[in-house]
């Protein structure tokens, strides 16, 4: 193994071995070496062999060009300095294995040219440079796991992750830009950085995720009509998808399961800006965090479709819509599914339909408007107290049920339902019912005090506080 310094007296090829010291061209696990010792210019005319390093130095100032040449290095340095240009070509594949790759050319005194070059890091591999270093293509293989260091940010046109990109620095952003993330079934992003894809174009995105996207914080950038959002599982603890220029934006949810494990952000900030949720594919949404919906600037719109969302998480949970978008854009039918834990609504919510089937609701004097049913339990709960339903108006399309889900609101709360009502084995109080088309049906209920339009004989009311149960009363089982 040697270092070969590249002294070509004049512009030359890489094949020449009189340009290199020795008089011998690099080999296997030769080190290429570049410096003051010569500036011409250097044309890779044949893929390297499987080089221990390639190392240009901050005193070099020619050209070194890969025109159609593959660079093959295995367990070694890669430092790529100077106030030189390196170019990677057009339509080639350089493949670094086991290597610490560390690029200061770009935004600094030299000149990076990407071309339409592929950089595929196999192995332990890292990668330093300094801030918008852009590759064309790059992908990690299988198996091998890329480290990004330093504190910049890092854009790639099209990434494709097979094995490990690991992000460890919260300052650190790997951006695709008007490109697309492929992330395979043994692909993960993570790490406590982040990971933007910015302004993607039509057709392009995240096209693929199969894998594991678990970086700090995962954010969709101003994404143009057509671009493309995989379903799959989102592990990051922050999703956040915005527009910020003054431009028409739309974010396509994809057909089947998109689930968000951290809580995610849809937002616009500007205010010659629109942004489009569409759920035009029709596919199922999975929040196991909170779900905020934000128009500080501009024009937020929600497009619903046929499918559904669904809250799971098992810690706290809230939904934020605080300047009304669901008041003309409401959202699908809404399921809460928990196996622990409390949804809060923190701002008023509408959407097609309610059902609870565990964990609970937390009302939180917010309004819950559908266009129809409502059911509550037997699985899930309200928030507990007599207090839990205060000042909560609810607007109800279709039929409402609730069983074994207590609806108390000692403070006063509304309940006017379209069609028929019924509430089971439950404590009610402080309902006004009266906006309802008919009475509400109480069966085997407990009469809390305060409550308007509700027919507590239909099952034989509860004295107050009471909890028997008639087990041979016909009037306490119904019909499924």
């Amino acid at each position: 193994m040697a270092t070969r310094t590249w002294d070509a007296a004049g512009a030359s090829t890489w094949s020449v071995a009189a340009s290199w010291s020795d008089n011998t061209k690099p080999t296997t696990d030769d080190t290429a070496a570049f410096d003051n010792t010569s500036d011409q210019n250097c044309t890779v005319d044949e893929n390297t062999a499987i080089l221990g390093g390639f190392t240009v130095d901050a005193t070099y100032g020619g050209t070194i060009d890969f025109a159609s040449a593959n660079l093959n290095v295995l367990n070694g340095a890669v430092t790529l300095n100077g106030a030189g240009t390196f170019d990677a070509g057009d339509l080639t594949s350089h493949t670094l294995a086991n290597c610490a790759l560390t690029w200061m050319m770009s935004g600094g005194d030299g000149t990076w040219t990407r071309g339409t070059s592929t950089f595929t890091m196999q192995g332990a591999s890292s990668f330093t440079g300094k801030a918008n270093t852009h590759f064309y293509k790059l992908t990690v293989g299988t198996g091998g796991t890329l480290t990004v260091a330093g504190t910049s940010n890092y854009v790639v046109n099209v990434l494709t992750v097979n094995g490990t990109l690991d992000i460890p620095v919260a300052k650190n952003t790997g951006v695709v830009t008007t490109g697309t993330l492929v992330v395979a079934a043994a692909g993960v992003i993570s790490g406590a950085g982040s990971f933007t894809l910015s302004s993607p174009s039509s057709g392009a995105g995240i096209t693929s995720q199969a894998g594991t996207i678990s970086v700090a914080t995962l954010s969709v950038l101003n994404p143009a009509s057509g671009s493309v959002f995989a379903a799959g599982t989102y592990a990051s603890a922050t999703v956040t998808i915005s527009g910020t220029g003054a431009a028409a934006y739309v974010f396509a949810l994809a057909a089947g399961t998109t689930t968000f494990t951290g809580d995610v952000e849809y937002k616009i900030n500007n205010a010659g800006g629109s942004l489009t949720v569409t759920n035009a594919a029709n596919g199922s949404q999975v929040y196991q965090g909170d779900l905020k919906f934000s128009e500080s600037a501009g024009t937020l719109t929600y497009t619903k479709g046929t499918g559904s969302i669904t809250f799971s998480g098992t810690a706290a949970q809230n939904f934020y819509d605080a300047d009304g978008i669901g008041a003309t854009n409401p959202l699908e039918d809404i399921v809460i599914n928990k196996a622990s834990g409390t949804l809060t609504l923190q701002d008023a919510l509408v959407c097609d339909s309610l059902t609870l089937t565990s964990g609970t609701l937390a009302p939180n004097g917010k309004a819950l408007t559908t266009t129809g049913s409502v059911s509550l339990g037997p699985g899930g709960s309200m928030s507990t107290g007599a207090t839990a339903m205060n000042l909560a108006a609810w607007t109800v399309g279709g039929d409402f049920a609730a069983t074994g889900v207590n609806l108390q609101g000692s403070g006063g709360w509304t309940l006017s339902v379209a069609g028929a009502g019924a509430i089971y084995s439950a404590v009610i109080q402080g309902c006004d019912a009266s906006g309802s088309a008919a009475a509400i049906q109480a069966y085997n209920c407990t009469d809390g005090g305060g409550n308007t339009n509700i027919n507590f004989t239909a099952g034989g009311a509860a004295a107050a506080n009471s909890s028997v149960f008639n087990w041979r009363g016909a009037q306490n089982w119904r019909l499924q």
